[in-house]
């Protein structure tokens, strides 16, 4: 799904690149002249230059053993992919010391496509306070599991102007615009998890539960008007 967002370049830098099969993709379809495929581990990235070998890339793809991108030089890379990990995590690795912000304030900052498994809100939240524009989004369900997918962009004036909404930052402003119908069911599935798990706690007179309600109260209250928003059924 990431992949599929980015569009026809020159060079692309993929963070936790794995064995390599995202970066053979975007060779095999012609999305990119080039990659970089970065990886924290040296297991993975020994497997990515056996996949690279098999397929005949490997004069086209540079692996770097890399935290995050820092090992990625300003201006190296149109796009950066950053997919398959915790949405905190992305975070901190956009946010690392002066190593990331140097490749993110370059002439030309990268256009980001991001994957996070989990705390969208946080990744979406970054992007906010950091200039991004979000650009594009997208949700898939796979074995039971959904994943969102955001494209974003540095803005021409450094600033995004409208604050975002809590229901946005949670479920993409994008997808809540177009009303994705998998939205739809993950917000209907999300509604249904968090009602259930309310009524259980109403159950509790733990000094902890009454915390926690308050919790689960407020995401339940962001999850109904991003239903209203969608339109996705609640009851």
């Amino acid at each position: 799904m990431s992949a599929d967002m980015v569009e026809p370049c020159s060079a692309v830098a993929d963070v936790g690149c794995d064995h390599a099969h995202t970066c053979i993709w975007l060779l095999q379809n012609n999305v990119a002249g080039k990659c970089i495929g970065m990886d924290v581990r040296k297991g993975p990235l020994k497997k990515a230059e056996e996949n690279l070998r098999l397929y005949g890339y490997s004069d086209r793809v540079e692996l770097r053993l890399s935290y995050g991108i820092d090992e990625l030089k300003p201006g190296e890379a149109e796009a950066v992919i950053i997919a398959g990990m915790g949405g905190e995590m992305i975070r901190d690795i956009l946010e690392r010391d002066k190593t990331a912000q140097k490749v993110l304030s370059a002439g030309k900052s990268p256009v980001l496509v991001l994957q996070p498994q989990s705390h969208y809100h946080s990744v979406r939240r970054w992007l906010y306070d950091n200039g991004f524009s979000i650009l594009k989004e997208d949700i898939c369900r796979e074995d039971d599991k959904f994943y969102q997918c955001i494209k974003a962009a540095r803005s021409d004036s450094g600033m995004v102007k409208e604050k975002p909404s809590s229901a946005e930052l949670y479920f993409g402003p994008c997808l809540l615009k177009n009303r994705h119908p998998v939205l739809k069911e993950f917000l209907e599935i999300e509604y249904r998890k968090k009602k259930y798990l309310l009524e259980q706690i109403g159950k509790s007179t733990n000094p902890a539960s009454l915390v926690r309600r308050a919790e689960v109260e407020e995401l339940f209250g962001i999850i109904c008007e991003a239903c209203i928003l969608c339109g996705a059924v609640t009851e």
